[in-house]
């Protein structure tokens, strides 16, 4: 707001400065002290004029440039403080629909099938795949698929070394955990072309809390077999 303010206020200053030598010009140019012929100073007072009107011009648009910029810049910055204000009601909602952490193979599919749901929900997709692949082994933990009404899952297959090699799947669009220093990664398939900045922003939220649920899953399975 001050960068807008302190910007419209060297306009105005420029554009004042510019009518006062626009409305002198004349008068400077017919005083006895410009020692011209009349038929020059009405060329020189024209040609003033027309430079002082072109230089005014281009401060306006130069101006409205700027300031359609900086209006830019704050549209990016209000998307940016909206989507990380989705991620985390997302967030919100995906913890609240849960009654207890899964502690079976029974649970874990309950938990599958209403992530499913939200994210299909959330994006216009024939069908949506989960699947949990060990970083170190290649490896799939487990996966979890759904269709949307009659919809056909997905005819071919997807290897989960593409997955981990980040190669692209064509008509497929792939949201993986973001977190780095895990022994696992989530992801996530839709056949969609697109995505909009706050269906990724949903889907991430949905991976990275498969994450850190299957985690606390694996654990207590760990614990319970000791």
């Amino acid at each position: 707001m001050k960068g807008e303010k302190l910007l419209r206020n060297i306009f105005i200053a420029l554009m004042i400065l510019l009518f006062w030598l626009i409305v002198s010009t004349p008068i400077l140019i017919n005083t006895d002290i410009v020692l011209l012929d009349e038929p020059i100073k009405e060329i020189v007072e024209a040609g003033m004029l027309f430079v002082l009107v072109s230089v005014g011009a281009a401060i306006y648009f130069l101006y409205k440039k700027r300031l359609k910029r900086r209006e830019k810049e704050l549209d990016e910055t209000h998307s940016y403080i909206g989507a990380v204000n989705l991620q985390v009601d997302q967030i919100k909602s995906i913890i609240e629909m849960l009654s207890r952490y899964p502690e079976t193979k029974k649970d874990f599919k309950y938990l599958f099938e209403a992530l499913a749901q939200k994210a299909l929900a959330g994006v216009n997709s024939e069908w949506v795949l989960f699947r949990i692949i060990s970083v170190k082994s290649g490896k799939t933990l487990t996966e979890y698929n759904k269709a949307r009404g009659i919809a056909v899952l997905l005819k071919c297959e997807i290897s989960n070394r593409d997955l981990l090699d980040s190669k692209y799947i064509e008509g497929c669009r792939i949201i993986v955990s973001t977190q780095e220093n895990l022994s696992i990664k989530v992801f996530c398939v839709m056949p969609v072309k697109e995505l909009s900045d706050n269906q990724e922003v949903l889907l991430k939220a949905i991976v990275n809390n498969i994450c850190m649920l299957y985690l606390i899953f694996d654990t207590e399975a760990v614990n319970r077999r000791k």
